[in-house]
Order: structure tokens, then sequence, then C-alpha cells
């Protein structure tokens, strides 16, 4: 398909056939590179121009990874196995708290502050250069020409959070502070009151660091607040010791409350875990990267809350290509700082597998301290009154149709398609809720109605 023969008025219609026989039918009727082209081709209908949200990105040197997850005894020892099989055994790991705040990442050019921005989606950040100022230093006094980024976390201490959750409604310190980032008429004066700016990386296109805590030690000699941390030799250590010695550390710096190097308040710190690197440089380049995260690092997550809720309905959602995911009503659980009421049961398969019924009383825990997920059900707390689900009933009473040995809704089809696409054109003011009644009443027929 040659773009040039394309006219602009049609590019919508030729993405929706499209779009409907490759990811509805499975019978694609252009390939990926023309389909790509026609994404770069389309442009916004005028009356969508001016309605995205206008935001001050820039763009990160050094992409913004996020770290391995780790939360067993397990989990710790196949990281270590996995660096020793790699590097060996002649290496150290550096220890340090996980800050649960914002992450911020400052550009320094000949050792002169730039900007400071958000992580954002690890390739570009919102520029907060104004409302941190006081924080970071605006220059480099022991190093000249340094030109890079330097990395840290932004956060309220836990005593600080304690008081401005009895004059607010933030449930916690992480919510504070991207708030406050929103707040363009005291954002800066609460942020230089009660905020602290803690940094643990610095990358450089002109500075070499040899290591972790080399690099920290630089970083607290430019004047920046630096956080606790501990060396360890690992041919001096079992693997299955280094889980123990991260659990113990991490209950020493919930409670420890002195300063920080380079800072003079006492701060107790939000923390969300251990991170354990590898400290030689040399080594991280061997071990390198995935698409997501550093193979030389990874964060031991404090301890998943589980928490118990009764299932009270049980509803099917379709996604724009058709798949059905149930999700599970649940009573109102609180979990990390989050009011939990409903649950992705992931597929038919897995409502099947686990059996779950109304009524039933589960284990609720966030996978990745993100996404709530059912951990276990209670079978023993059932009543005798206690019946199998009728899916195919279920899923005919919301609006499903079997066709083909495949359940299908086509204004639910239709009305994720219409979510989807007024997302990624940046449409305001016309949220799911509205979506949702406009093509139930059938205002909308057509992904393209009223374009």
């Amino acid at each position: 398909m040659h773009m040039k023969k394309v006219q602009k008025k049609n590019i919508f219609y030729i993405m929706e056939d499209s779009y409907n026989e490759s990811y509805i039918k499975g019978e694609p009727i252009i390939n990926d590179v023309a389909y790509d082209a026609l994404q770069r081709a389309r442009k916004k209908p005028p009356e969508f121009e001016n309605m995205a949200g206008k935001h001050n990105k820039v763009q990160h040197i050094f992409p913004i990874l996020s770290l391995e997850k780790a939360y067993t005894r397990k989990d710790i020892n196949l990281f270590v196995n996995r660096l020793q099989k790699e590097i060996g055994t002649n290496f150290n790991l550096v220890i340090e708290p996980k800050l649960d705040g914002v992450a911020v990442n400052s550009v320094y050019e000949n050792s002169q502050l730039i900007r400071s921005s958000t992580r954002g989606d690890g390739a570009c950040g919102e520029d907060i250069t104004h409302l941190i100022e006081p924080l970071i230093p605006k220059n480099l006094p022991s190093t000249t020409g340094f030109n890079g980024e330097i990395r840290g976390e932004l956060f309220v201490d836990r005593e600080a959070f304690d008081y401005i959750k009895t004059v607010s409604n933030y449930r916690n310190g992480r919510n504070v502070i991207a708030g406050w980032l929103k707040n363009k008429n005291k954002g800066a004066e609460l942020i230089n009151k009660y905020g602290t700016l803690v940094c643990f990386d610095a990358r450089s296109t002109n500075y070499n660091f040899v290591s972790t805590s080399k690099m920290l030690m630089w970083l607290a000699f430019n004047g920046f607040i630096i956080p606790f941390y501990e060396k360890l030799e690992i041919s001096s250590v079992k693997a299955d010791k280094i889980y123990d010695i991260s659990a113990e550390l991490y209950k020493e710096y919930i409670n420890f409350n002195y300063p920080l190097t380079g800072s003079m308040e006492r701060l107790y710190l939000p923390l969300d875990g251990i991170v354990l690197k590898v400290e030689e440089n040399q080594y991280k380049e061997i071990l390198g990267k995935t698409a997501y995260y550093p193979k030389w690092a990874i964060a031991l997550k404090a301890n998943k809350p589980e928490v118990a809720a009764t299932i009270q309905d049980i509803v099917f959602q379709i996604g724009r290509t058709g798949t059905i995911t149930p999700v599970a009503k649940i009573s109102p659980v609180e979990i990390d700082g989050s009011t939990i009421k409903n649950v992705s049961l992931n597929n038919l398969d897995f409502l099947e597998k686990m059996d779950i019924r109304l009524g039933d009383t589960v284990l609720i825990v966030k996978a990745g301290q993100i996404i709530p997920q059912i951990l276990e059900v209670h079978y023993e707390n059932r009543t005798s009154g206690s019946s199998p689900l009728d899916v195919p009933a279920m899923l005919v009473e919301q609006g499903f149709s079997l066709i083909d040995n495949r359940w299908v809704c086509d204004k639910k089809i239709l009305i994720q398609k219409v979510i989807y696409y007024c997302r990624s054109l940046k449409i305001s003011n016309f949220g799911p809720s509205t979506i949702k009644k406009l093509v139930i009443q059938g205002v909308i027929e057509n992904l393209f109605d009223h374009l």
C-alpha cells in the first residue's frame, strides 16, 4: 500500500477496517508496516486539535529503567546465583533502602544544573525544576566539567506525613509528593518545607565511576543527600544468608531516624523495601540490562499485605480485541493506602480452575505492589448453600452471545474500542461512563461516528 494514494479523509475508515480484520477476525487485510504508516499519516480531526493537555516534556539523556522485583528468599537466591554464574564470586553487593517517593532526574552540563524532571515513562518526564530548586545543588563544587544526570527520590518522611494526613485526604506519602508537583500555587512552598530529595545514582557522558560506593561518596562531596548503604563481600557470604541480611537491614532502616549523609534532619524514611546492586561498574557492564531493568540490581520489596474480602458479584469485561476478562466485585478493603473494590480474575479458565463463587472469602494481595489479585480462596468458609457459578447463564444475562463457539458482545467491544481511540487522540471530557451511555443508547453505532 502506497501512502500517497490514500486520501486522509479515508484513513480513519481504512484503519477501522484493518483493525477489525486483524484483531477481531484474525485475518489482516494489510501488513503491519502499512498499518504503522497509516498511524503516522493520520491526523486528528480539527475539533480535537486543541483538546489534549499540554505538558512540558523533557527527554532523559539515559533511559530510566525499573528494577527487577523480589519478594522471597528464593527470589534473592536466584538473583545471586545468576550473578555468580555470569561474573564469578569476586564481587561485592551494595545494599541500600528503597525509598517510597517520586523519582527525580536532574541534568547537569559543565557541572551546572540545567533542569530536573520526573521519571515519566522512562524516556521522557515533566520539567519540575522550579518546584524543587531549593532541594538540589545548582552546581557541583568538587567537580568541573561534569555532563550527565543525577537521580534520586523525592519524599516526605513518615513523621511529616503523619501530620499531613490529619489536614488532607492523602493516603500515602507518594501521593502527597505527586499532588504537590501538580500544585501550581503552593507546590514549591510545600515541597521545600516538607520534602527531602535523596540521590543514589549518577550517569555521565564524560565522567567514569569505578563503583557504586565511590559514586555515592562523590554525590555527598558535591552536596547531595545520599542514603545509608552497606557493602557485602559475596565471596565471604553464602547466597542463602543475603536474604536474612537484607531483611534485618530493612527492619533497622525503617526504625532509623538519624540524619542521612548531607542532611541535618532526623528522618523516619518511607521505605518500600531494600535495593541490592553490584558494586563494581566493570561487572555492571558485563551483566548489562534487559528492555525493562538492569541485570545487576534487584529490589527486595516489603512483605505484600494480605487482606480478606468477600466476593459480592462477578462481571465480565471485554477488551477491544474481544478478550473476555471476569472481574470480581469485592467488599471494599484497604491495601497499602488504596481502597480495593474490583479484582481481575484473569480469564474464564482461571475462574473455573479456582472455583470462585459468590459469597466466597478470598485473600487479596497487590501483585508487584500495584495490581490487586486473588491469592487464595477460603473454601472452608463456604456455607452449605454455596453453588458453582453458571458462567454461560451469567454471560447471556450480561449481553453476550455464543457465536461459533466464541462468546461475543458487539456493544462491549465497541465501547472498549471507542475508549481506546479517545485516549489515543487525547480527547478530554469524554470518559468511559459517557461513552458507555452513548453506545448503549445507540448514539454511537460505529467507531468513527461523528468524526
